[in-house]
């Protein structure tokens, strides 16, 4: 209610203009006897108890809103404030306190405790608390330009002192002039200065940010209001730097942990419910792996966005074993601490509703890029979200990892220009898989073992596999090409670029017979594979 009726009051004032500079004395006198004899019909009813102290205040603000001078509106505001008092309508003459501000910006720390001592002069704060909060800002803005007046005058003889400037910034942001503030915070370097930039810049980059409204907003509600405004961002940059524990950790320390929950509290207070299950390796670091029912490591499964803890146990989170989210099927997003290392094959399997993985920046290993997970050197592609439609790479990408790609609803697989090498099992599950190309870039097959022969297993509709450049390199002994890629030799067929080479050896124009190995050596495709092998068309 309150923030309605000072929004409204503050609406009504300013429809037609903007804020302005506090009235002079001169002008302030000058519309006195105007304002009374406008007044002076209300004041005669409530004198003969027609009218009650509020609808004076009431008349007053009604007045305020048609008034053209600032000087008339002030003086207006000021009057309907004590006639609100009168009447004990305290949230009312709350709110017109709030619009003086509105309308005067700059008012004077010593005019505006002036107005609210008045206010709460013969009140009880439990009657008026909000009346009470405002005085106590007034007063502290009062004190605090007092003190600005003297920094400044030492700054004049010592224009680089550091502690001089800061306390010249808190002091300017303790008066109410934040934007001023916020220029002196950020030409002061360091963390504090960062902070400062990012707000300027309407950048919320860092959890700290909260802390520092705190610290530096003249009164709570300016600081409550400015981190509910972004809590949001502050709590996706908290999530995405693996920081959200941070962030609440800041928050209960200054006590306003309610203001930015609005966005924090359903995935944060979902993770408390997660109990992950892990095992431990010979370093004492937690690996989070499949339960004896070989089921997801997250109990239960977990739905929206999954944030793995840096520690469980007072371990550190090393990585995943084998399968370790699969079936996941309602984890929209999984966000990944700076501690985790490895990510192991089919860890990610028929997790269908994913739709972006994150990891801290700060982890040594992997790198996120919209969501998408490669190495730090962003060569490797580790995992492809399994909602998205299309492949789409960095540039800098050469590898597609082992199961990077699994179960992802492709239809047709264009892979980018640059890639060199596709791991083992890389699209396994794409069960609406239809083409694949590889680039003219494309160089071998990556794996060995038993674990390097199939790169599209459980692709049912997948029926053309093309190559656009030389003949790659595999690193086993294939004997029919197709259940080399997909185990359904039958099914698939295989087309190369005219001109390729490699095939049948170099310079070759005929159509593929041989697929070359790993060493120099080639050997046959095979005639079991009954689907035809032909040239792009």
């Amino acid at each position: 209610m309150y923030k309605i009726s000072s929004i409204l009051i503050a609406a009504a004032l300013f429809s037609s203009s903007a804020p302005a500079e506090m009235p002079s004395k001169k002008d302030l006198a000058e519309v006195q006897p105007i304002v009374l004899e406008l007044m002076d019909p209300l004041l005669k009813d409530y004198e003969n108890k027609t009218k009650t102290a509020a609808d004076v205040g009431d008349g007053a603000v009604e007045y305020a809103k048609e008034a053209k001078s600032v000087a008339a509106k002030y003086t207006l505001l000021t009057g309907a404030i004590e006639y609100y008092v009168r009447g004990r309508k305290y949230d009312k003459a709350a709110d017109t306190i709030d619009a003086i501000c509105e309308l005067v910006p700059d008012i004077p720390g010593e005019d505006l405790a002036r107005i609210t001592s008045g206010a709460t002069r013969g009140t009880r704060e439990k009657q008026a608390p909000r009346l009470f909060a405002l005085n106590k800002m007034a007063k502290a803005k009062a004190a605090a330009e007092k003190k600005l007046a003297t920094v400044e005058k030492k700054l004049e003889a010592k224009p680089d002192d550091a502690a001089l400037l800061r306390s010249a910034a808190e002091l300017t942001a303790a008066t109410g002039d934040w934007e001023e503030a916020l220029g002196k915070f950020a030409r002061l370097g360091g963390a504090t200065g960062k902070m400062a930039q990012d707000e300027l810049d309407g950048t919320a980059r860092n959890y700290k940010l909260a802390g520092f409204w705190w610290d530096y907003k003249p009164a709570e509600k300016s600081a409550a209001d400015a981190i509910t405004r972004h809590a949001a961002t502050l709590y996706k940059a908290a999530v995405d730097g693996c920081e959200a524990e941070g962030l609440m950790k800041v928050l209960a320390e200054k006590r306003i942990a309610a203001a930015a929950n609005l966005a924090a509290a359903p995935e944060r207070n979902r993770q408390s419910k997660y109990k992950f299950n892990y095992r431990i390796d010979d370093n004492g670091n937690a690996w989070l792996c499949r339960t004896k029912d070989n089921d997801s490591c997250v109990i239960p499964k977990p739905e929206g966005v999954l944030v793995i803890p840096e520690k469980i146990d007072g371990r550190k989170v090393a990585g995943f074993d084998e399968g370790a989210l699969g079936e996941c099927n309602k984890m929209t997003r999984l966000v990944l601490p700076k501690s985790i290392n490895r990510i192991s094959l089919w860890t990610l399997a028929n997790c269908q509703a994913l739709e972006r993985i994150d990891v801290s920046p700060h982890n040594p290993e992997f790198t996120s890029i919209d969501g998408v997970l490669y190495s730090k050197d962003k060569k490797d592609l580790i995992a492809y979200p399994q909602t998205r439609k299309e492949i789409m790479l960095v540039p800098e990408c050469r590898t597609i990892g082992w199961g990077a790609c699994i179960s992802c609803p492709f239809v047709n697989a264009k892979l980018p220009e640059g890639i060199e090498f596709v791991g083992a099992h890389a699209f396994d599950g794409c069960r609406e898989l239809e083409t694949v190309d590889f680039p003219k870039t494309f160089k071998i097959f990556a794996g060995r073992g038993s674990l390097g022969w199939i790169y599209f297993k459980d692709c049912p509709k997948l029926r053309i596999v093309r190559f656009h450049g030389d003949a790659p390199r595999v690193p086993v002994n294939p004997k029919r090409l197709a259940t080399f890629l997909t185990c359904s030799p039958n099914e698939v067929t295989i087309e190369v670029e005219r001109g390729s080479k490699g095939w049948n050896g170099a310079g070759s124009k005929t159509l593929p017979e041989r697929w070359p190995y790993e060493s120099d050596n080639s050997h046959p495709i095979g005639a079991t594979h009954s689907r035809p092998i032909r040239y792009i068309k």
